[in-house]
């Protein structure tokens, strides 16, 4: 039986090693933090993580295509929500896992922290389309929110980027070996996470 688990995870280790390596995946995580950034519910730091838990050589190079997709998205939400904040409150509204108490809370952050909660955003579990939308309803500067947005969000993915990479590299062979339960256990940890969250 275990062998048998190892040679189906050794395969499945080796697929998903071989898709990071493509620029199809580079292309993935770009579109994934810019959805995340405008419209789609789920983390890139979940893609990211798992891709450079398998990518060996340059493995900053999906950091990049993550942070500039989270760049490209984060400040077409922020300039949106600053020309049409109506409009740009009633889509955050509608959007999947967004809740009234997500963007409440994003509200309440940034009329207590200004410009400067934007720094504390990627650590608070309210995800920055709430934050971003708010800063146009609160009449933010754009041109103050978005450096300051896209320092804290790059360097949270920085740090998940070499986090990966760096237990990928220790931990390779057992990863390789029960990939088969890791990679469903991972899924099952970020669905946890974001359950809590919402």
């Amino acid at each position: 039986m275990e062998a048998a688990v190892k040679r189906f995870s050794h395969s499945g280790y080796d697929a998903w090693q071989g898709f990071s390596e493509r620029r199809v995946a580079v292309i993935l995580v770009f579109v994934w933090a810019l959805a995340e950034a405008t419209v789609w519910p789920f983390a890139a730091d979940f893609l990211l993580a798992a891709l450079l838990l398998v990518r060996r050589p340059r493995f900053w190079v999906l950091a990049v295509a993550c942070i500039a997709g989270m760049a490209t998205g984060g400040v077409v939400t922020v300039l949106v929500a600053h020309a049409w904040p109506g409009f740009a409150l009633e889509l955050l509204r509608d959007l999947p896992l967004m809740t009234g108490a997500l963007i409440d809370g994003a509200a309440d952050m940034i009329a207590d922290h200004g410009v400067a909660g934007f720094l504390i955003q990627p650590w608070g579990g309210i995800p920055f389309k709430a934050w971003a939308v708010q800063s146009g309803q609160l009449g933010l500067s754009p041109w103050l929110v978005i450096p300051a947005f896209i320092a804290a969000r790059a360097t949270r993915m920085l740090m998940t980027a070499v986090i990966a990479h760096l237990l990928g590299r220790a931990l390779r062979r057992g990863l390789r070996d029960w990939f088969a339960l890791i990679a469903p256990l991972y899924l099952a940890g970020c669905a946890a996470v974001l359950v809590a969250l919402s």
